[in-house]
């Protein structure tokens, strides 16, 4: 436990650092957080999510993380300070979860080496200090994963379905994990040790385990909307984030006009119904049938801007209000000029501090690096017929990857990032083994 004590001092005295810089003017706040925040005044002056005689269902998102706000608000009262400080807390257990997973598979060294790397990982170190859902997200989603690891290793039932809550509730606050839970299941049955009979019947009781959340969050809906509803996110990213980039590839207009010939087929008036949405589908549909290689380019070009995206430019937007005041975000694809005229001006974005952009200099030489040791350490998990850890950490990263063709963006690495660390620290050992010829016991089994 010491070496958590160590790290966690590291990782507290860094967000300390970072929380220092922050200018007090509209703090904590990116553009996604002022919708969290209207939803929480509503509950707090009208004592429901949407203003009075107002039964339409405006959230196409779940509203786990509202809740979340308005009970730590509750407790500690109207100040948003408390809700940082909690996210930091559950960046440290995060970062104590990580640990735990790589327990599992993978000698104390790896284990204590994942701990150091997420304590002073960028990511972690920056979504706390937004109210933003990854940081409840993501300690949910580690938690569920570390209770499934703890299942596998030790084959304790409890450990299975509690998991599976765990994971629901990742559900109310955002659907990211919603197609992951059939994932588990396969690998499930993949290092499935008893009969096939308990493995169908422990799956059952974990996929109704998982709903027990979902399914009153559901029912909640359709008692205050009238419809049975979990989210519309996937129409809205589909709709109005993925179609308008890839009508603009294949028809050659702007973003803006491409908005206006999707808003001109909308008929949405509310969320919960699922109605509306009938001709920008067809839209969809039709322009996906007569370009597949295009669809597929924009969908890979966006997990692309995920993979390698600069957190750097995202802590810009808490040192400089007015990024997203005026909704002036940056996208290296969206930039002109020459490849090395849109590195400069991705890196030098919105600023001339030399630390900046000096930081994000240093951020693009380590994704680079960094995912040249995560191929080496799914190479070496598989050249070592480790096809457990191989499928469920690759199929991890697989998935909250491809999850984010609709727009692509660095935030949405924040989900990948406790397993890449847990990769990275395992090439790192496996290169110091090789180097110094070293035969330090690698797998705990």
């Amino acid at each position: 436990m010491k070496y958590f004590f160590v790290f966690g001092f590291i990782f507290f005295l860094l967000s300390i650092v970072l929380f220092c810089f922050i200018p007090f003017s509209n703090a904590f706040m990116e553009i996604d957080s002022f919708a969290y925040v209207g939803y929480v005044g509503n509950y707090e002056t009208y004592g429901q999510f949407n203003v009075p005689n107002d039964n339409i269902c405006h959230n196409w998102y779940s509203l786990g993380y509202p809740i979340f706000l308005i009970l730590v608000r509750k407790v500690y009262g109207n100040s948003y300070y408390p809700i940082i400080c909690i996210q930091v807390l559950l960046a440290l257990l995060i970062i104590f979860l990580i640990f735990k997973i790589a327990s599992y598979f993978f000698s104390k060294k790896i284990a204590y080496w994942s701990m150091f790397l997420a304590s002073i990982n960028l990511g972690f170190l920056l979504y706390p200090q937004f109210i933003l859902t990854e940081t409840l997200l993501c300690f949910l989603l580690m938690f569920g994963l570390e209770r499934f690891c703890n299942f596998l290793y030790k084959q304790r039932i409890a450990s299975l379905l509690f998991s599976g809550f765990i994971l629901g509730l990742s559900i109310v606050v955002k659907s990211a994990a919603i197609f992951f839970i059939p994932f588990l299941i396969l690998v499930y049955l993949f290092d499935n040790k008893s009969s096939f009979f308990n493995f169908v019947y422990n799956s059952i009781l974990f996929i109704l385990i998982f709903c027990i959340p979902v399914g009153g969050y559901i029912l909640r809906n359709k008692i205050v909307y009238g419809y049975y509803y979990l989210k519309a996110v996937d129409k809205v990213n589909l709709y109005t984030f993925y179609l308008p980039q890839l009508l603009e590839e294949i028809d050659g207009i702007s973003h803006d006009e491409a908005m206006q010939k999707i808003s001109s087929l909308s008929k949405v008036k509310e969320f919960a119904s699922g109605d509306g949405w009938e001709d920008i589908k067809a839209l969809l549909i039709e322009s996906v049938k007569k370009n597949p290689g295009t669809a597929v380019f924009v969908w890979l070009k966006n997990v692309t801007k995920t993979i390698f995206g600069l957190y750097t430019n995202h802590i810009k937007v808490l040192l400089y209000p007015e990024i997203k005041n005026d909704n002036c975000y940056c996208s290296f694809f969206s930039l002109k000029g020459s490849l090395w005229a849109k590195i400069w001006g991705y890196l030098s974005f919105h600023t001339d501090s030399k630390f900046l952009i000096g930081l994000g200099i240093v951020e693009v030489i380590w994704n680079v690096f960094r995912y040249l040791l995560v191929l080496i350490a799914l190479l070496f998990l598989f050249l070592n017929r480790k096809y457990l850890i191989f499928f469920l950490f690759g199929g991890y990263l697989g998935y909250f990857a491809m999850i984010t063709g609709h727009a692509g963006c660095a935030r949405f690495r924040f989900l990948m990032e406790p397993i890449l660390v847990v990769l990275i620290a395992l090439a790192l050992v496996v290169l110091y083994n090789f180097f110094l010829n070293k035969d330090e016991i690698i797998f705990t089994k």
